[in-house]
Protein backbone atom coordinates (compact mmCIF):
# COMPACT_ATOMS: atom_id res chain seq x y z
CA UNK A 1 0.00 0.00 0.00
CA UNK A 2 1.38 2.99 -0.83
CA UNK A 3 0.22 6.56 1.40
CA UNK A 4 -0.34 9.40 -1.43
CA UNK A 5 1.41 13.15 -0.70
CA UNK A 6 -0.54 16.26 -1.33
CA UNK A 7 1.74 17.09 -3.93
CA UNK A 8 2.81 13.63 -5.15
CA UNK A 9 1.75 11.39 -8.21
CA UNK A 10 3.25 8.01 -6.84
CA UNK A 11 0.38 6.46 -5.60
CA UNK A 12 -1.93 7.52 -8.86
CA UNK A 13 0.90 6.42 -10.78
CA UNK A 14 1.65 3.45 -8.96
CA UNK A 15 -2.06 2.42 -9.20
CA UNK A 16 -1.93 3.09 -13.50
CA UNK A 17 1.00 1.17 -13.50
CA UNK A 18 -0.55 -2.24 -12.11
CA UNK A 19 -3.38 -2.20 -14.35
CA UNK A 20 -1.54 -0.77 -17.12
CA UNK A 21 0.20 -4.34 -16.31
CA UNK A 22 -3.08 -6.46 -15.53
CA UNK A 23 -4.66 -4.89 -18.90
CA UNK A 24 -1.27 -6.75 -20.43
CA UNK A 25 -1.63 -10.06 -18.71
CA UNK A 26 -5.62 -9.94 -19.76
CA UNK A 27 -4.62 -9.24 -23.35
CA UNK A 28 -2.30 -12.30 -23.49
CA UNK A 29 -4.11 -14.77 -21.57
CA UNK A 30 -7.42 -13.83 -23.47
CA UNK A 31 -5.65 -14.52 -27.09
CA UNK A 32 -3.64 -17.79 -26.19
CA UNK A 33 -7.22 -18.67 -24.64
CA UNK A 34 -6.15 -19.69 -20.98
CA UNK A 35 -8.96 -20.20 -18.85
CA UNK A 36 -8.21 -17.86 -16.52
CA UNK A 37 -10.84 -15.39 -14.47
CA UNK A 38 -9.84 -11.64 -13.63
CA UNK A 39 -11.05 -10.23 -10.32
CA UNK A 40 -10.55 -6.32 -9.84
CA UNK A 41 -11.61 -5.42 -6.44
CA UNK A 42 -11.50 -1.39 -6.18
CA UNK A 43 -13.20 1.02 -3.73
CA UNK A 44 -15.54 3.63 -5.17
CA UNK A 45 -13.86 6.20 -3.45
CA UNK A 46 -11.21 5.97 -5.96
CA UNK A 47 -13.45 5.78 -9.00
CA UNK A 48 -14.39 9.12 -10.48
CA UNK A 49 -13.82 10.79 -13.70
CA UNK A 50 -11.47 13.53 -12.59
CA UNK A 51 -8.89 10.66 -12.15
CA UNK A 52 -6.67 10.62 -14.88
CA UNK A 53 -2.79 10.15 -15.70
CA UNK A 54 -0.90 10.55 -18.29
CA UNK A 55 -4.17 11.54 -20.07
CA UNK A 56 -5.89 8.45 -19.56
CA UNK A 57 -8.65 8.31 -17.44
CA UNK A 58 -9.14 5.51 -14.87
CA UNK A 59 -12.33 4.51 -15.59
CA UNK A 60 -11.06 4.32 -19.46
CA UNK A 61 -8.48 2.35 -18.33
CA UNK A 62 -10.46 -0.14 -16.50
CA UNK A 63 -12.85 -0.38 -19.43
CA UNK A 64 -10.22 -1.21 -21.55
CA UNK A 65 -9.26 -4.29 -19.02
CA UNK A 66 -12.73 -5.29 -19.24
CA UNK A 67 -13.10 -5.42 -22.89
CA UNK A 68 -10.05 -7.28 -23.33
CA UNK A 69 -11.81 -10.48 -21.98
CA UNK A 70 -15.23 -9.67 -20.95
CA UNK A 71 -16.62 -13.10 -20.10
CA UNK A 72 -13.56 -13.59 -17.46
CA UNK A 73 -13.04 -10.39 -16.07
CA UNK A 74 -15.11 -9.70 -12.92
CA UNK A 75 -14.80 -5.45 -11.37
CA UNK A 76 -16.16 -5.85 -7.86
CA UNK A 77 -16.58 -2.26 -6.41
CA UNK A 78 -16.36 -1.67 -2.42
CA UNK A 79 -18.99 1.34 -1.98
CA UNK A 80 -18.70 1.40 1.93
CA UNK A 81 -15.77 1.19 4.38
CA UNK A 82 -14.93 -2.42 6.15
CA UNK A 83 -14.71 -0.80 9.15
CA UNK A 84 -18.39 0.51 8.95
CA UNK A 85 -19.11 -3.45 9.52
CA UNK A 86 -17.95 -3.59 12.59
CA UNK A 87 -19.65 -5.79 14.76
CA UNK A 88 -22.11 -7.19 11.97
Amino acid sequence: MRIKEPSSNSAISSLFELLNDLRSRVEICSRVRHNTVTILYMSTYTLNVNVVFNGVSLLNLIRRIIDCNPNNVICVLRTISPTFLTGV
